[in-house]
């Protein structure tokens, strides 16, 4: 009982001893921030800025900068004399509070002051930022002072010495340049003052105003010149061609020179009374206007000058391609006509040719009209030189249509001449066929192969009528030609495969007779092999049973036999 009573006290002891350790580190901790936090106040502090605000009042500040200061000393004092006061007392109290143990009320009060004296350092930087805008705003208004002035006297000097480049306008900028130097004045006066608040608000505005002069001053010269110098002798030149080429029988497809000279004389005037007003987007709009009309009349005159130089080099031209390109058709469609006595044309040739013909006539109607307004010294040349175009373009497509139904329709005698020597070939080999089966004397042929033959024969007799008729369609008795062709070469093929079976079959089977009453099999064989040739006229067939059997006896009796055969045909 003792010893547990020793060790409950023991451990009693230990426990108060480690809190007490524990409140000890906190509040050494405690007094620690408390002491950072003093500091941080202190150096924020110490950075005193009333030297910058005796130096700002050496400006000898006026109007809404002067109220803006005193705005400024007033916001210093009241962090200075009050939350700073605040701040140090309530820092007094957090170190009395953690000395005597209160460490919750010591740490809550410190952690306020830290944020408060956050708030305090944040804001005695913006100010000193605010003061120094002061200095800065001073330094850049006497540069912008400087250079409104500078930039003034060059665009005066420059209106007074060249107004002669700017016309009328020319009152208009000294106006806006009297504005522009009271308003400088106005902006000296604020910045002289001190008043930099109200002066910085004149600086942009100014700017606006000096570029706007600058865009006048380098902009109006050219334009002015345009319209007082170059369009009236632009115009003035172009009345003059005008009416020289006129008079030297030039003509215009829609001819209204005069109407549109008076009317851009009109907008030339227009666009120097709204130069004389500074509008300087509608005498742009007016000039890109009378410009673009002026380059449009130089070049319908130009157009007309280099058209007649080509008109009259291609007039002789033109009428001797009609007259070529006339005859020409003239001499197809007799040639044309006189095919068709005896062949079918089936491409259109002589309807296509009266085509010709009618385009001809009207390409003739059409060079006959311009000629005549040549003649008469009524003719638009870029018109007429159109059309020469156009004619040439035709006749050669013309042209080039005749060579080809001539060469189209040359061929028929060839055609036909070829087509006979064909029907004759067909023939002969008609009788080849029928000479080599009746040479074989076969015990017969199958019925598919003679259809064949007495199908093919027909076709050919056909077409011997076909081309002995009085009038004949080369392209139906070509194509006639072609198919029967085809199918005459496959039973020319098939019938030498018959011969060829016949032949092999009938001495691989004479053969055989060697073995026939020694070899059963080649006994039976030799008796399939005859079935197929006589009864059912399977040739190939036959072949094929009596050389299998005997390979197996005499290996490479079939190749043997077979070139033997080959060397008689090629003797």
């Amino acid at each position: 009982m003792p010893n547990q009573i020793l060790l409950l006290t023991l451990i009693t002891i230990i426990i108060f001893v480690v809190l007490g350790l524990i409140v000890y580190i906190i509040r050494y901790n405690l007094q620690k921030n408390i002491k950072k936090t003093e500091k941080k106040l202190k150096n924020a502090t110490d950075n005193s800025l009333m030297e910058d605000f005796k130096k700002i009042k050496k400006l000898n500040l006026n109007g809404e900068s002067l109220k803006q200061l005193k705005k400024h000393l007033k916001e210093y004092s009241e962090i200075y004399d009050v939350e700073v006061l605040n701040a140090r007392e309530s820092l007094s109290k957090a170190e009395l509070f953690a000395h005597n143990y209160k460490l919750l009320t010591a740490n809550n009060l410190q952690k306020r002051n830290l944020a408060k004296i956050d708030s305090i350092n944040s804001r005695l930087k913006l100010l000193k930022i605010k003061l120094n805008d002061f200095e800065k705003l001073n330094d850049k208004h006497s540069k912008d002072l400087k250079e409104f002035n500078k930039y003034f006297k060059q665009y005066n000097k420059k209106i007074l010495n060249e107004n002669y480049l700017y016309g009328n306008s020319a009152g208009k900028i000294e106006d806006d340049l009297s504005n522009l130097s009271k308003k400088i004045n106005e902006f000296s006066k604020l910045v002289l003052s001190g008043d930099h608040s109200s002066a910085e608000k004149m600086v942009t505005p100014l700017k606006n105003h000096l570029k706007k002069i600058e865009y006048l001053m380098e902009n109006i010269p050219k334009l002015y010149k345009s319209l007082n110098k170059v369009f009236p002798k632009q115009l003035s030149e172009i009345k003059d061609v005008h009416k020289r080429m006129v008079k030297e029988c030039y003509r215009f497809s829609d001819d209204k020179f005069e109407v549109l000279l008076d009317k851009l004389e009109s907008e030339v005037n227009e666009s120097l009374a709204a130069l004389k007003d500074l509008k300087i987007g509608d005498v742009v709009s007016y000039n890109n206007s009378i410009s673009d009309c002026i380059d449009s009349m130089y070049e319908e005159m130009e157009k007309e000058i280099l058209a007649k130089k080509k008109v009259m080099k291609n007039i002789k031209v033109v009428h001797d391609f009609i007259v070529h390109a006339r005859k020409q058709n003239n001499s197809l469609m007799l040639e044309l006509e006189q095919l068709s006595k005896n062949y079918t044309l089936n491409h259109d040739e002589i309807k296509n040719t009266k085509s010709f013909g009618n385009t001809l006539n009207k390409i003739y109607d059409t060079y006959k009209n311009d000629y005549q307004l040549l003649k008469s010294g009524e003719a638009v040349y870029s018109e007429i030189l159109s059309n020469q175009q156009k004619a040439k373009a035709d006749l050669s497509k013309i042209e080039k249509n005749q060579r080809d139904i001539n060469a189209s329709v040359s061929d028929l005698n060839d055609e036909e001449k070829k087509a006979r020597e064909s029907i004759q070939q067909f023939e002969l080999n008609l009788l080849k066929m029928q000479r080599e089966i009746d040479k074989l004397n076969l015990p017969g042929v199958k019925s598919s192969y003679l259809e064949k033959y007495d199908t093919l024969r027909k076709r050919v007799k056909s077409l011997s009528k076909d081309i002995n008729q009085d009038r004949i369609s080369m392209d139906f008795i070509n194509k006639k030609v072609s198919l029967i062709y085809d199918d005459m070469q496959k039973l020319l093929k098939e019938t030498h495969f018959i011969a060829d079976n016949v032949i092999l079959s009938e001495r691989l089977m004479q053969y055989s007779n060697h073995y026939k009453n020694n070899n059963d099999n080649i006994s039976v064989a030799l008796e399939q092999s005859k079935k197929y040739f006589y009864e059912n006229y399977e040739y190939d067939k036959s072949l094929q049973i009596i050389s299998t059997a005997l390979e197996k006896v005499e290996p490479g009796i079939l190749q043997r036999i077979q070139s033997e055969y080959d060397k008689e045909k090629n003797n």
